[in-house]
């Protein structure tokens, strides 16, 4: 959903930051909401035509289609609850770079699922992304490999409070 909650705006900050800093990564904003009219002028503004994709409303397929084209999920959300695209890259094992809001910290270890940031800072945001960029491809595995690692446990969890609650 493209809102204000959300934060997109953010996204396109810390791309200008990240371009001045000579990296030029992609991003796709998948979905649509109020905020798409305002996101299509800052991407026209900024000059970013070239970087940012919006896709418009999307199915849970494409979703998922879109997550595993990606090498990370960000979501610099300043209000959230448990997010729903969150579990999904996740469940995909993609690793996440979002903020301190909501129950979003109960699910990311900083440097093991991923990093969390100061919500509203486009530098903070640009940060990550830029040091993701550079790592190595055996450091990616191994954050992927923790990440699976840590799904099939929470799995495993879930899988014994049932049977615990069907004893």
């Amino acid at each position: 959903r493209l809102c204000n909650e959300k934060a997109q705006p953010l996204l396109l900050d810390a791309l200008v930051l990240l371009r001045e800093r000579g990296l030029r990564p992609q991003l796709v904003l998948a979905g649509d909401g109020e905020l798409r009219p305002r996101l299509e002028a800052l991407i026209a503004q900024f000059g970013l035509a070239d970087q940012v994709t919006l896709t418009g409303w999307v199915d849970g397929q494409r979703v998922c289609d879109e997550i595993l084209a990606s090498r990370a999920l960000v979501m610099p959300s300043c209000m959230e609850g448990l997010p729903v695209a969150l579990l999904e890259a996740m469940t995909l094992q993609r690793p996440v770079i979002t903020t301190y809001v909501g129950g979003i910290p109960e699910l990311v270890r900083p440097g093991r699922e991923g990093w969390l940031v100061q919500a509203g800072s486009a530098e903070a945001v640009a940060e990550p992304i830029r040091r993701w960029k550079h790592l190595e491809a055996f450091t990616q595995a191994q954050m992927e490999e923790i990440l699976v690692a840590k799904l099939i446990a929470a799995s495993a969890r879930q899988i014994a409070m049932f049977l615990v609650i069907l004893a």
